[in-house]
């Protein structure tokens, strides 16, 4: 049986995230999923496989990765005695990457429905941490619409922080789904 062993990339993640190429107000999301070979016709073979060929992460290897990055921006403009950020952007930029099984038309048929439960999963896990992406993304759009600072240079400054807070708050909501998750041996809720 082939077990799921993903990375990120706790608890419910209640908003669903866009489709590739999405943009909300202020809001672009884009994905891509990259995909590495694998190959074997018994499960010891093709773990054997995933756990070679797979992308690593922290050192340790994994059948799945989600990795993401967020650009931002904003229109500083000044209001009376204070400088505001306008027109807030955030562009959340998700790349998953998944195993592709090169002998899948000549495995037993026992083994390619575990191929199958282990794809679902593996993509089912690496959804929650596109979502948990998106999730960040949507709020430092928020964090950055509410920016105010006695001018500009400072606005500029509290931009920098909140934004590396906000990422650095979800890489430990990232760690804490891997672990509620097993790494993806167990299945996020819906």
């Amino acid at each position: 049986m082939l077990v799921p062993w993903a990375c990120a990339p706790a608890g419910r993640l209640s908003s669903p995230w866009p489709g590739p190429g999405a943009v909300e107000s202020g809001l672009e999301v884009k994905a891509e999923e990259r995909f590495y070979s694998v190959s074997g016709t018994s499960a010891s073979a093709l773990n054997l496989s995933l756990s070679l060929r797979g992308p690593r992460h922290g050192g340790r290897a994994a059948h799945a990765i989600t990795v993401w990055r967020l650009d931002w921006s904003y229109v500083p403009t000044r209001r009376s005695s204070t400088c505001a950020s306008g027109r807030p952007r955030v562009v959340v930029d998700v790349v998953t990457t998944l195993p592709r099984w090169e002998d899948l038309e000549v495995a037993s048929e026992g083994l390619a429905k575990d191929w199958a439960i282990f794809q679902e999963r593996l993509r089912r896990h690496e959804s929650g941490h596109r979502e948990i992406a998106v999730r960040t993304g949507r709020e430092l759009l928020s964090t950055l619409g509410d920016l105010r600072a006695q001018d500009c240079d400072r606005l500029a400054q509290e931009a920098r922080r909140l934004a590396q807070q906000l990422a650095s708050g979800h890489q430990d909501l990232k760690r804490r789904f891997d672990q509620a998750t097993d790494y993806g041996r167990l299945l996020p809720p819906r």
